[in-house]
């Protein structure tokens, strides 16, 4: 049925405008625009006992933000003002029994013990270390650089002059997709281990501690000024502590 034109329902009735809304509203948009922009997550270089941030640190820091969180360790393992240790690629198919002995201790706490010959474990190792490398999974490298001074700190036993020779296992990732961003390409998604053997590469070097063994196994090793450092990542925490002075360790928090 058609609507009368003089029945109160033909036109729109006006709204009832509360006194000073207009006003309160253009004050609140005022309030807000005035307070700071909320702070981005970012990493930051934790200071020191003194307060304090060395260059070096913030340096770091200032590179970690410019990649994804999951390159943290990528990112301090490529730090530019640091040079790595001189690796020499060796023939992973002539070192299986050495890469299956350092596989079985890889992330022990209980350090190297070295593996009869015959031994059913080590039997069983060189199986799927022959596959993994045959496939092109697995590299191995030797460098020769004098890290420590005593196999075991506690004890204070000595290490013979010259240097020590170091082995970096890498494999390569699954999924390499997301490291293709970091610093070192789809590369830093591979993982890497560095262990402590003896000259002739037939094994670990059983005389060196656990605690000696752990300072170095999951780290990326570099060198600045004379001082080695080591470079890891606890989850997506990265550390960069040095480990053959005494000198100042970075340690960096990522801030949500």
């Amino acid at each position: 049925m058609k609507r009368e034109s003089n029945s109160p329902d033909a036109y729109p009735r006006p709204r009832k405008v509360i006194p000073g809304l207009k006003e309160s509203i253009l004050a609140l948009c005022a309030a807000l625009l005035a307070q700071p922009a909320l702070a981005k997550e970012s990493w930051i270089a934790e200071p020191d006992a003194w307060g304090g941030v060395l260059p070096r640190c913030q340096k770091i820091a200032q590179r970690l933000n410019e990649f994804l969180p999951q390159c943290a360790k990528d990112v301090v393992s490529t730090a530019p003002d640091f040079t790595p240790l001189d690796w020499r690629r060796i023939p992973a198919s002539e070192h299986l029994e050495l890469i299956a002995k350092l596989i079985r201790y890889r992330g022990s706490a209980l350090g190297y013990k070295d593996l009869p010959p015959n031994s059913e474990v080590l039997r069983q190792l060189l199986g799927s270390v022959r596959i993994e490398v045959d496939s092109g999974v697995i590299e191995i490298e030797e460098a020769k650089v004098r890290l420590f001074d005593y196999f075991d700190e506690e004890h204070r036993v000595p290490v013979p002059d010259g240097p020590q020779t170091l082995v970096r296992l890498t494999r390569k990732a699954q999924s390499p997709s997301i490291a293709e961003s970091c610093p070192s390409g789809a590369r830093a998604a591979w993982s890497e281990a560095i262990f402590i053997v003896v000259d002739d590469l037939s094994g670990p070097d059983v005389r060196v501690a656990p605690s000696v063994v752990a300072r170095y196994q999951e780290k990326s090793i570099l060198a600045h000024d004379g001082i080695y450092f080591a470079a890891s990542s606890a989850g997506l925490s990265p550390i960069f502590a040095p480990v053959s002075k005494d000198a100042p360790a970075c340690f960096f928090r990522y801030i949500k």
